[in-house]
């Protein structure tokens, strides 16, 4: 027996502490729906959050590479070296 069947056997009964109990199983019922709603929000934002870092460093590491091609990003790592 599952949940649902549960609230149903309890909303039919004649004692009122069993049908409190059915609406309070449909309430907890709305709550963990809503909660799982939540979750698949946070995945989604989550992933989105995560494609556009991984976008931004690639977008980095590219510019670093055109750089490097044209001889700017090896200027700036042997000012660097020299720094030290």
């Amino acid at each position: 027996m599952n949940a649902n069947e549960l609230i149903k056997e309890l909303e039919f009964t004649a004692i009122p502490c069993l049908q409190e109990a059915a609406t309070m199983l449909r309430q907890q019922q709305a709550e963990i729906e809503a909660l799982k709603e939540g979750i698949e929000k946070l995945k989604d934002a989550y992933c989105q959050k995560d494609h556009e870092v991984k976008k931004a460093e690639q977008y980095c590491l590219d510019a670093f590479e055109r750089g490097r091609q044209i001889g700017y990003a090896d200027g700036m790592i042997s000012r660097k070296a020299q720094e030290k």
